[in-house]
């Protein structure tokens, strides 16, 4: 009896076990710039609030910039569990830079409590001595692209061209580290009033299962002595999770749980009810006013 008593327990701690939520790490990112930028630098704010419930460790901040223009890294430190923390950048403005609006992005590096290592992107825009309008427009895939184990996957642009103009137009990929890009800056020429496609093939570098990571494209071309940057809507990649073995039993074991359970209380119940000996009757079951004794 001590055997199933027990053994039910040590399931059941068991199950609890496997039913308990890991810690996880979810920063998010605010960049803070002049709309409108007259200077040749100008100074750029950025703060991270850590949303999960782990720390995240020496959070570093990187310009991943277009060339010539330059930053110094912002070095954070520790974020804690609903904690905000800010810091500030110098932007350099690349000599000549024809006026117009730009884009690029900040690739922040963090750690776990365990030295692992992460990464993830956040975009930067601001107009350049003057403001602009394009006429070419990016869209990234509506669902997001999944990644099981080392099978590449492919990540599509839609492009729409409504000038009447042709236009060459640069793209270029921005992904986390963990996510590898085969050709991540690609060209093509648009036609007047036209529409395309840019395909970029995917895989995980390193990325743990079950990750959900941002990425975005920026599509960059020039006209008219004015450079035109467009930020393609948020993409994002997830990477698939393993079922692992315990993960598959998890189910059967509970079931198994719940029969020791039931079995356990039904013994339980048998061996508190009074046994009545067979043949023998009780003060209650004996016969009055008959004369029997």
């Amino acid at each position: 009896m001590n055997v199933v008593k027990w053994g039910c327990i040590g399931l059941l701690v068991f199950m609890l076990t496997l039913s308990a939520s890991a810690e996880f790490i979810s920063l998010s990112t605010n960049v803070d710039v002049d709309r409108l930028v007259n200077t040749t630098s100008t100074w750029v704010n950025i703060t991270i609030t850590n949303r999960g419930d782990e720390p995240a460790y020496d959070v570093i901040v990187e310009p991943a910039f277009d060339s010539g223009f330059s930053a110094e890294q912002i070095v954070l430190g520790n974020i804690n569990p609903n904690q905000t923390v800010s810091g500030a950048t110098q932007l350099s403005i690349a000599s000549g830079a024809a006026p117009g609006r730009y884009s690029m992005a900040f690739l922040i590096r963090y750690a776990d409590v365990n030295n692992y290592p992460f990464t993830f992107v956040s975009p930067l825009h601001f107009f350049y001595m003057t403001t602009v309008q394009s006429n070419v427009v990016g869209l990234l895939n509506v669902d997001s692209v999944e990644l099981a184990g080392e099978k590449k996957a492919v990540m599509t642009l839609k492009i729409q061209n409504r000038d009447d103009k042709q236009h060459d137009v640069t793209i270029k990929l921005y992904t986390p580290n963990q996510i590898a890009v085969e050709g991540g800056e690609k060209t093509v020429t648009l036609a007047p009033k036209s529409e395309s496609q840019v395909d970029f093939t995917v895989s995980s570098l390193g990325a743990l299962p079950g990750g959900d990571f941002f990425v975005f494209a920026v599509l960059n071309y020039d006209e008219d002595g004015r450079h035109y940057a467009v930020t393609s809507s948020n993409g994002r990649i997830v990477t698939s999770k393993e079922r692992s073995t315990m993960g598959i039993l998890a189910p059967v074991i509970l079931v198994i749980v719940v029969v020791l359970v039931i079995a356990l209380v039904y013994l339980q119940l048998r061996k508190d009810k009074p046994v009545r000996s067979p043949g023998k009757k009780t003060a209650a079951s004996k016969k009055t006013g008959s004369g029997e004794e």
